[in-house]
């Protein structure tokens, strides 16, 4: 017989395992890590670098020529087709 009522309760309801306690460190982890890795892959993507070693990868690239008429400098206006826009 059994007189506490929360022994009862204790018994129908099994303890959380790890992942349910800890969801919230997990997701803020897995997201952490994440935003990490997109921010140096948008880092290596933006780079004129032609060999690139991280973490024991290496990659040897050919980025994209600029041309010099292709790029405006921060108070210039650039024309695309028929629309002008000013750079602040």
């Amino acid at each position: 017989m059994t007189v506490c009522p929360i022994e009862c309760v204790r018994a129908a309801c099994p303890s959380p395992d790890w992942l349910e306690k800890h969801e919230t460190f997990t997701l803020t982890m897995v997201a952490t890590v994440s935003a990490a890795i997109t921010a140096l892959l948008s880092y290596f993507l933006k780079s004129r670098c032609t060999r690139i070693k991280c973490f024991g990868l290496s990659c040897i690239r050919q980025p994209v020529q600029l041309q010099i008429g292709e790029t405006a400098q921060i108070g210039e206006t650039a024309q695309i087709g028929e629309n002008n826009i000013d750079n602040i």
